[in-house]
Parts: structure tokens; sequence; C-alpha cells
């Protein structure tokens, strides 16, 4: 799969210099809702909660008219996304120990194909709808964790790479444009020897400016 996306993205490129006219899209972007895929114990419990502070992004997009109304290229992205702090009590020790930290995390590099319609309404506003599909490289982010203010080491593991999807909804207003749309993010966090799958879900609020070549 990833080869193949790799293939499409040489192709894209190719064709997009062929065709010689092109629009370049500037964004960005705040996370109005993220989410993590839940990791759990053996004994069910949840031990990462799942939801993320809102995060920012930087999107540059670059696509050729391949039919009316209709733009196919490439994108890029670089989106930046912190895990909610906790605080809990444990219990196991006597007196109870007061354990601080910040959930694991990680931003994303994301490479992606981009299909756009517009709907031409004869005025300056133009709506759209768009689709992305491609794939994520995603690095963990440092995390500290104390007990009792003390700072603990520990193994924050490393962040897979996975496939980067996302659609969209949008108006654009003399080459300004504003979008809402929807991301999946697929990576898996290994730590310790074990993997588990820590995917992002985001709803992400955008703004940008279309500069046409």
């Amino acid at each position: 799969m990833k080869k193949l996306l790799f293939g499409l993205f040489a192709l894209v490129s190719i064709s997009s210099l062929a065709a010689g006219e092109f629009n370049v899209y500037g964004k960005f972007g705040v996370d109005l809702h993220s989410n993590f895929s839940k990791i759990k114990d053996d004994d069910g419990e949840t031990v990462l909660p799942k939801k993320a502070k809102s995060g920012y992004s930087f999107f540059l997009e670059g696509t050729t008219e391949i039919a009316p109304n209709l733009e196919f290229g490439l994108g890029l992205g670089y989106v930046a996304r912190k895990g909610k702090n906790y605080s809990y009590d444990d219990d196991f020790n006597v007196p109870p120990t007061k354990v601080t930290g910040r959930m694991v995390s990680y931003d994303s590099i994301p490479l992606y194909l981009t299909t756009k319609y517009n709907l031409n309404t004869g005025t300056s506003f133009k709506p759209y709808g768009k689709i992305d599909l491609g794939y994520s490289f995603n690095k963990i982010n440092k995390t500290d964790e104390y007990e009792n203010g003390v700072k603990i080491e520990g193994d924050d593991g490393k962040m897979k790479n996975g496939i980067y999807f996302g659609v969209g909804l949008g108006v654009e207003y003399n080459n300004f444009l504003t979008e809402l749309s929807y991301h999946l993010t697929k990576s898996k966090w290994t730590a310790e020897g074990e993997s588990d799958r820590f995917d992002n879900k985001a709803v992400r609020l955008s703004v940008g400016y279309k500069f046409n070549f």
C-alpha cells in the first residue's frame, strides 16, 4: 500500500508539471475536537485517556484541473498535538503517591493525494468538497511523569507511521477559503515490547488562500 501511494504521488507530480497551470493552497487549521484510540490494560481498564488538547496544523496543496470544476493534486502538512494532563493518587503506596503527567501524543507530517470538486454558483462564493488520502509520518512527543513532584524516568516508546485520510466541505471567496473537515491518522504506539493501536480522529476548522499560477 505504501509503495502504491508513493508511486501515485510521483505520477501526480509529473502530471501537474506537464499541465503547466496549477493552484497552490496554503492553509492553517485548528482541531475543534481530537481523540486518540483508547489503550487498555489486561483487565480492560483504560490506562491512557483518549481525548487530546486542541492541535494546530499547516498545509500546502498543489492541484491542477483535470475536468470542469474538478481538481486533483498533492498535499503536504504538519499537525501538532498534545495529550491531556492527568493526575491521580496511587493507593498502592502508603501514604498514597500523587502521580501527575501528560498522556502520550504525537505530531504528524501527512503526504497525500487530494481531490477537490468546486460547485459553480455563478457568484464569487464557490462551495467545494474534497477528499485526501495518503501516508502520515508520525513522531512521538516526549512526556514527563512525576511522583509527589519528583520527575521519574520512563520509556516514551515510538509511534509507527500509517494511513492518512480526510474529507471536508468548504467555501471559497475571492481566493480566500474556509473549510471544515474530518481526519483520521493511523498509528501504533510501541513501548516496552508491546504495541497498541493509537489512531487519531479529529474535526478541523481551517482557513487559507489560493494562489493561481
